[in-house]
């Protein structure tokens, strides 16, 4: 019989905010993750947390609206880029079977 040894990989990845390290660490204390894959997923969720709010400060700097190429008013396009990163990170949490609230 073969048993699994938990990956080593349970600190948080350098580069992280300290909000995204506060969710690793988070993640990790209440939920029990055993291959290398959970932690991968783990990780690109943090990333991903990352990316929204670096994307959120970007729209609340430029504004929703900003000038088009010919200068008339048009929604700002990182209002897809949040979308889509709050997608992802949805996408991460489901495959990770996380129950927690994450506050995006």
């Amino acid at each position: 019989m073969t048993t699994r040894k938990r990956p080593p990989r349970t600190k948080a990845p350098a580069g992280l905010s300290s909000e995204a390290r506060a969710l690793w660490t988070a993640t990790n204390d209440e939920y029990s993750f055993e291959t290398a894959a959970d932690f991968a997923l783990l990780c690109q969720l943090c990333e991903t947390l990352d990316r929204l709010r670096e994307i959120q400060r970007a729209i609340k700097t430029g504004g929703l609206m900003v000038a088009g190429s010919q200068g008339q008013l048009r929604m700002n396009p990182l209002l897809q880029a949040e979308e889509a990163a709050r997608r992802t990170i949805l996408a991460h949490v489901r495959a990770l079977r996380l129950t927690s609230t994450l506050e995006i």
